[in-house]
């Protein structure tokens, strides 16, 4: 079967771009410590609300796994703008999804976020975006709060807001805002892999390598 050189130098491209942007990608929220997550008592979707200091690519949507030994429960996460969802996930129970992380707590080192990757979800520079994960009034699985004492750092692809939430009690888009709570800073339990958009010299670079491709199979073939 022929290949022509174009889709050769497509699939180089491709290769390229996708083994940078899984290279760059790295966790939206860290956690560096913190005390004991908490359970909920009523079934909602809790989550926070962030700015793109830059245009970005969401390449993985995840959840807190507190202990690091599996979730107890599958937990629906998702993405959203000001009009409605982006992207959706569900993180399967147990370890099945990748663990990224982990932070002190007291002399220990606990958990981390599990993730599932999605295709690239493109955000753009100074919008404001949430994300949230669902949990059940009978979910084991706890979520880090401000209330918590959390010590945590943002991406710098990304500037944190405030701790939304809804209290349907299925999951939905995170909206509300209660300034009187204490943990008004932060739902910590959905996360996020994030990667920049390739700056225009890197773009550049591609199609170099593409051309240099195409260059070495015509010389072949004359050869």
């Amino acid at each position: 079967m022929k290949i022509s050189t174009s889709r050769l130098a497509l699939v180089g491209l491709t290769v390229f771009f996708a083994g940078a942007a899984a290279h760059a990608q790295s966790p939206a929220i860290t956690i560096t410590g913190a005390g004991d997550p908490v359970n909920v008592t009523q079934g909602a979707t809790y989550g926070y609300s962030f700015t793109a200091t830059s245009d970005l690519y969401v390449t993985a949507l995840g959840v807190l796994d507190d202990f690091g030994d599996g979730l107890d429960e599958a937990h629906q996460v998702g993405l959203f703008d000001g009009i409605g969802t982006l992207k959706t996930v569900t993180v399967p129970r147990g370890t099945s999804a990748a663990l990224v992380g982990g932070y002190a707590s007291g002399s220990t080192t606990r958990g981390g976020f599990r993730y599932v990757p999605i295709s690239p979800v493109l955000l753009t520079a100074g919008t404001t975006y949430s994300v949230g994960a669902y949990y059940d009034d009978m979910d084991t699985e706890g979520l880090l709060t401000t209330e918590e004492n959390v010590v945590f750092t943002s991406n710098p692809l990304i500037t944190f807001g405030r701790a939304l939430f809804s209290d349907v009690n299925v999951f939905s888009y995170v909206y509300k805002y209660d300034p009187t709570a204490s943990s008004t800073n932060g739902y910590f339990g959905p996360n996020m892999q994030v990667t920049a958009v390739p700056e225009p010299g890197v773009v550049a670079f591609g199609f170099l390598a593409a051309g240099s491709v195409l260059g070495l199979i015509a010389r072949k073939r004359k050869g």
